[in-house]
């Protein structure tokens, strides 16, 4: 008679997830940068990786050794997918860590009083645990920098032992033309319909993820992008940035590097300080990657930029 009970892991992660009172708020304008931010981040951790992961890793080391070309794109590394209702009380405190970094005006802290408000958000909002190790196969580019869409806010959580602090988040501008771009909003701005579909064939034919498979190597810089900040990795360290910057999961291709990720959306309405309810918060996800919305039939490229 099989025992499944014995085979279960029970355990709260709202106990778990403690928030430490030493936590320390760094803002540095276009992101944040939180140490200390769990009382148990060892505990954080071994709770975290008892849910399962994803075979996209393994799918693609396999495809890889039978020079297959897949027909779909994943980010790099091993992936669990986690359920949003177990981090209820997490998105919470993640709005108001946003609320003391002023990523989100201060008058709004009247919606901690808003039960629904505050469930809401951990309903609209993703999880994943993310490992990056020795020996991946990676997609065409997927190393390169690139811009988070489909959510404003990005919180990237560095858990485990032996960290290298080179292991951690880059900051970068696109440079095009001799023209500077910190973010996909700069790109908004552009008038000039022409300079504009210059661009995107730029973005789509030079700089975006293709399916093509590749052994893994850390990114170099190209005439494309200039870094212009780095953020090192540190145990229980957590580091916060708004949509559409143009960022890199820095790794080096030795040891490993887990990363607890939450992105997350705020209401436009709740931004601006009112009380309505509205579903602007939701963005649009036709870029990915980096890659403009086409207007036309792509172009192919197969250079060895």
């Amino acid at each position: 008679m099989s025992n499944i009970r014995d085979q279960l892991h029970q355990f709260d992660f709202h106990d778990i997830m403690e928030i430490s009172e030493d936590i320390d708020i760094q803002d540095m304008g276009d992101y944040v940068v939180v140490d200390n931010l769990f009382v148990d981040p060892d505990a954080v951790k071994d709770g975290l990786v008892k849910f399962p992961a994803d075979s996209a890793d393994e799918v693609k080391r396999l495809m890889y050794q039978q020079e297959q070309k897949p027909e779909f794109r994943t980010p790099n590394g091993i992936t669990q997918l986690l359920p949003n209702q177990y981090f209820d009380r997490w998105f919470q405190e993640l709005y108001k860590v946003l609320i003391e970094a002023e990523f989100v005006p201060h008058q709004v802290n009247e919606y901690l009083k808003d039960k629904q408000y505050l469930s809401n958000l951990s309903r609209g909002g993703l999880v994943t645990g993310i490992l990056q190790h020795d020996n991946m196969v990676m997609h065409k580019r997927a190393h390169w920098p690139a811009p988070m869409l489909d959510f404003e806010y990005a919180c990237h959580v560095f858990l485990g032992d032996d960290i290298d602090p080179e292991n951690g988040i880059s900051f970068y501008d696109l440079i095009f033309e001799g023209n500077r771009y910190t973010g996909i909003e700069d790109l908004a701005k552009i008038d000039n319909r022409e300079d504009a579909k210059a661009i995107q064939d730029y973005l789509n034919v030079f700089v975006t993820v293709q399916p093509e498979l590749e052994q893994f190597s850390p990114y170099e810089q190209t005439k494309y992008y200039d870094k212009t900040r780095f953020v090192e990795a540190r145990k229980n360290r957590m580091v916060i940035f708004k949509s559409g910057k143009w960022v890199t999961d820095d790794y080096n291709g030795t040891g490993e590097r887990y990363t607890f990720v939450t992105s997350l959306n705020v209401a436009k309405d709740q931004k601006q300080g009112t009380q309505e309810q509205d579903s602007a918060g939701n963005q649009s996800g036709q870029m990915q990657h980096g890659q403009m919305p086409p207007t036309e039939e792509a172009q192919r490229w197969d250079s060895d930029y």
